[in-house]
């Protein structure tokens, strides 16, 4: 307990406090700290001078390092909680809390070496980021069962081995994650042009959301969940040579779409290519230009006043469109050109769906066919 001032000897000390609230400068490396358990309650310790660009986390122990990559001290909080928190000293140093709640807690913006640093999460890392996703470069994560939580910010979070989770705010965020079960959540974005979110977030049973903007969703694996708000989205399988020209330049490896995902769009314009089987497609009024996989898809029409064209609509391979949520007073089918137009009446608003290359089908055929209801 106490309080003081250390000055240490330089290279490779190591310190313990049991509580109060020190500061401690004079190191030029791989010094090691042990905070007792009263650090909880009020304990603080002001690392002077030192400018902290990369945090890695494992278990209830943390590596600062400077920013030329040296690691400066590592701080273990074990006996207090397993937790740190983070705020400047107003000299150009950090000061470090430990807190009960396991993880990293912001802002972990703190002097000028932040700006575009990275903090690393060796696996079951809880980092809530605040503020400081607008100022941080980079996340990487390792291992498993990852949660992440920020605020605003361009910022890229990539690794992970499965069952993380990512929740940001609004910005052109770059989420690259691995393995199975992750959920990823942005808050979306101005939809500047020439600029976009990029969601890759897994091999399969993943859970994407995002806001209003330009975004691009990679749909990899089986059983993907994504669901986009209003703006210009694409929502693509990576044998997709076109989606590729709106992706980051560090996209990394892009995993073909094996079927079962859940797409649920907004208003606005939205491209979608998939691949695989038994694809579900959710349509809410936007302009929507669709194209499913192998077998079995399913279009679903959820709010009328769209604009939809589905390229590869099969009348052999189980392919559905769905229209009875809009309770249609009237559904007509014609020819135009090569295609079938579809427009279906409810009240004031008229949905068309244009199925490509299906020019000979009336509206008999199709439900004799079983490839639409209403």
């Amino acid at each position: 307990g106490g309080s003081g001032a250390i000055t240490a000897g330089g290279y490779g000390d190591q310190f313990s406090f049991g509580g109060g609230q020190f500061s401690l400068g004079g190191m030029t490396g791989l010094a090691s700290v042990t905070l007792g358990a009263g650090f909880v309650a009020g304990g603080s310790l002001d690392l002077l001078g030192t400018v902290v660009d990369n945090f890695v986390v494992s278990g209830g122990t943390l590596t600062v390092s400077t920013s030329g990559g040296f690691p400066y001290v590592t701080i273990d909080a074990t006996a207090a909680g397993g937790g740190f928190g983070f705020a400047g000293d107003g000299h150009g140093g950090v000061i470090v809390t430990a807190s009960a709640v396991a993880g990293l807690t912001g802002p972990l913006g703190i002097g000028a070496g932040t700006a575009g640093g990275i903090v690393e999460a060796q696996g079951y890392a809880t980092l809530n980021l605040g503020a400081s996703a607008a100022t941080l470069g980079a996340v990487h994560l390792a291992g498993y069962g990852n949660q992440i939580t920020g605020g605003a910010g361009d910022l890229v979070v990539d690794g992970a081995l499965g069952n993380s989770s990512v929740r940001l705010g609004a910005g052109y965020q770059n989420v690259q994650l691995q393995g199975y079960n992750n959920s990823v959540t942005l808050g979306g974005n101005a939809g500047a042009a020439g600029r976009a979110a990029f969601v890759n977030a897994g091999a399969g049973y993943d859970t994407v959301q995002v806001g209003n903007g330009t975004n691009v969703v990679l749909a990899g694996g089986y059983g993907d969940t994504i669901t986009v708000g209003n703006g210009l989205n694409v929502v693509f399988d990576a044998s997709i040579a076109a989606a590729k020209l709106l992706l980051p330049a560090n996209h990394g490896a892009l995993a073909a779409n094996l079927g079962l995902a859940t797409v649920t769009l907004g208003n606005g314009t939205n491209y979608v290519t998939l691949a695989g089987t038994s694809n579900t497609v959710h349509s809410n009024g936007g302009t929507d230009v669709l194209a499913g996989g192998s077998a079995a898809d399913r279009y679903v029409v959820d709010h009328g006043g769209g604009a939809i064209s589905i390229a590869n609509f099969g009348l052999t391979n189980n392919d559905l469109l769905d229209l009875t949520a809009l309770h249609a007073s009237k559904v007509t089918v014609t020819a135009m050109g090569a295609d079938a137009v579809i427009k279906a009446m409810a009240g004031a608003s008229t949905t068309t769906v244009t199925l490509a290359h299906l020019a000979g089908e009336t509206l008999a055929d199709l439900q004799a066919r079983h490839s639409l209801v209403f």
